[in-house]
């Protein structure tokens, strides 16, 4: 918006918030009315008693600068009065101001305000404490530390009304920890971070300490210690955060800070099961922060790579030591199957399936061991799911067996109904339900069985949006809405039904959109939108609207270009982008226009046919691109 303050928030009678003049270019004069907003043409949006500091400073403005108007107007809602006393100054002044003085606390502005303005409720006691965290949580200088959203200020202020914690709190390390033990919900991530960097660095110490003691006595006190510390800093924390919105920065931060520690404590370990199991455990929640294909992430495939070789050398240690162990077996499954999707994804789709099917083996033995139990029988659809995506589901980096893969995607089938699962109504069962149907609808879809593939995904969508409404706060979850939403749409679009196809490929980019507001640091997200512009794209086009589909053709380049600035070597990435750029040019060249990206899509498709990662389709493209299309 770039100017939220208390003359563009209108309430109706209804209770209905509007917000007014979205998007309106305007400046302050240097001189002007610190409440006042001066319009001139091709300059920035600010209203200086409610600007940001990078607003002031002429930065990019985000969501966060809207975060922190937010947090004034509620700090005069409150208070009576904003965090400044402005009188008259310049905007270089106002600035200074606002970067380098600490705002007053509401509940000490209350004193100094107007009491007549205040409603009588609404004393220095009652903002004391929770409402002032809150308050200067979203003002706060750095816009990484303020709250990443506004639904995420809206919770706390609900938190603080129905008087359970709030996420926003002094810098202290007391209070996060007792907060972390007695809260019954998650926290949401990016709130505190500062405060996650300092318990690892702590930890990181601590780690070294332990170290050093172990390698005088190994006494089995100091391995409690370490144990400890990794389950209440690396486990408990990372666990809390790992399925919320905004957490992946925060997750790799608070797991990168003590990979040094880790790495080291990883040499020190040898011969104790319990603490290589640990650290491995530590490096597994590394390596999903750093780079997971099918999840939020930073997009770094080969760093987590690494982090998963490093965790199967330990954990296999510990399997050998206690083969009794299913604890420890399990650990090293779930290692193995992140390694084989890493492996996939960067080209190696061979050495990844190699890996999945170790994974599925060492659930298998651990379901057998436990026959009643949902968990581990759950385990192996997930694990057989996985192995289908990289036997043949065109969706993902594969073997082009899409008969191997409706075999096992079929076994994972039966087995949800089969007991333990056939009675279970968990989330996470109920989750897998809906995902084998989207996997079984794929196939479908792919050998053109549209009536099959209509009922499944159609089955999937109803399921995923149940899901979804109890877990709002899930990032799957919601992802799963828009994935289900875009197999709809893309059905849909194949049989020509344009009307019925556009809805749900609206909803699909809206979901992928508002899960990268809300995480920037997934690049997960990055590839979720370039799908959903290249669905909207092949739409746009099988209705005739040539500048849309062009349009949204290069928007799903650009995305997809991001994605790849963080790491080139993920072949899902490269192979999508290659098709972007070529179903423009050939859209383009068909209509008479400039086909920009022609060379470049000849290009990395030779690369990508010469390395094996391409389909007949690809091949079938490059030819037309080579023959049929003329700059």
């Amino acid at each position: 918006h770039r100017d939220l303050k208390p003359g563009n928030i209108l309430v109706t009678r209804d209770g209905v918030v509007k917000l007014l003049d979205f998007g309106v270019a305007k400046m302050l004069d240097p001189g002007t009315d610190p409440e006042r907003t001066v319009t001139e043409a091709g300059a920035r949006a600010l209203t200086p008693a409610y600007a940001s500091p990078e607003q002031l400073r002429g930065e990019p403005v985000t969501l966060l600068s809207d975060i922190y108007a937010l947090g004034v107007v509620l700090y005069e809602l409150l208070a009576g009065r904003g965090p400044y006393a402005f009188g008259g100054e310049s905007l270089f002044e106002i600035e200074r101001i606002v970067s380098s003085r600490e705002p007053t606390r509401p509940s000490a502005a209350v004193a100094s305000a107007d009491a007549g303005a205040l409603r009588p409720r609404v004393r220095a006691q009652e903002l004391r404490g929770d409402l002032d965290q809150i308050i200067l949580t979203a003002i706060r200088k750095e816009p990484e530390r303020r709250y990443p959203s506004a639904a995420q200020l809206g919770e706390d202020l609900r938190r603080f009304l129905s008087g359970r914690p709030v996420l926003a709190q002094p810098d202290t390390l007391r209070y996060r920890a007792r907060k972390f033990v007695q809260r019954h919900r998650s926290s949401m991530a990016v709130a505190v971070v500062g405060s996650l960097a300092l318990a690892v660095g702590v930890a990181g110490a601590a780690v070294q300490g332990a170290r050093a003691r172990l390698a005088q006595a190994r006494a089995e006190q100091q391995a409690q210690d370490v144990r400890r510390l990794l389950g209440a800093l690396v486990f408990d924390v990372h666990d809390a955060i790992s399925d919320l919105p905004g957490a992946t920065e925060a997750r790799a931060l608070l797991l990168d800070r003590a990979y040094a520690s880790l790495e080291g404590l990883a040499g020190d370990v040898e011969g104790d099961p319990a603490l290589e199991w640990e650290v491995a455990e530590a490096l597994l929640r590394l390596g999903l922060a750093q780079g997971q294909p099918a999840g939020a992430s930073l997009g770094d495939l080969g760093a987590a790579a690494r982090s998963y070789e490093m965790g199967i050398a330990l954990a296999r240690s510990a399997v050998h030591e206690r083969p009794d162990s299913m604890r420890y077996r399990r650990t090293l499954a779930v290692l193995q199957e992140q390694l084989g999707d890493a492996l996939a994804f960067r080209g190696d789709v061979d050495g990844g399936v190699d890996l999945a099917r170790a994974a599925l083996s060492g659930y298998r033995i651990i379901a057998e061991q436990h026959p009643d139990s949902v968990r581990h029988a759950l385990s192996v659809v997930i694990s057989l799911v996985k192995l289908g995506d990289l036997t043949g589901n065109p969706n993902f980096p594969n073997l082009a067996r899409p008969d191997s893969a409706r075999a096992v995607y079929g076994e994972a089938e039966q087995r949800l109904e089969a007991p333990p699962l056939g009675a279970a109504e968990g989330w996470g069962v109920r989750r897998f339900r809906a995902l084998v149907q989207e996997r079984i609808g794929t196939l479908a879809r792919q050998r053109g069985d549209g009536a099959a593939a209509r009922t499944a995904f159609e089955a999937s969508l109803r399921m995923r949006r149940q899901l979804a409404a109890e877990a709002p706060n899930n990032v799957d979850a919601q992802r799963d809405v828009g994935v289900a939403h875009q197999n709809v749409c893309e059905l849909e679009a194949a049989a020509g039904a344009v009307s019925r196809a556009a809805p749900h490929c609206t909803a699909a980019l809206d979901v992928y959109r508002t899960l990268h507001i809300q995480d920037t640091s997934n690049a997960q997200g990055l590839t979720d939108v370039a799908s959903g512009h290249r669905s909207l794209a092949s739409l746009s086009e099988e209705a005739g609207h040539v500048d849309d589909a062009l349009s949204h053709y290069a928007e799903a380049r650009t995305w997809l270009l991001r994605r790849l600035d963080r790491d080139g070597t993920d072949a899902r990435s490269r192979l999508e982008l290659a098709r972007v750029e070529a179903l423009h040019s050939r859209l383009a060249r068909l209509h008479g226009r400039p086909a920009p990206y022609r060379a470049e899509a000849s290009s990395r498709l030779e690369a990508l046919i010469e390395a094996g990662l391409a389909t007949p389709e690809d091949q079938a493209l490059l030819h037309a691109l080579r023959t049929g299309f003329r700059t």
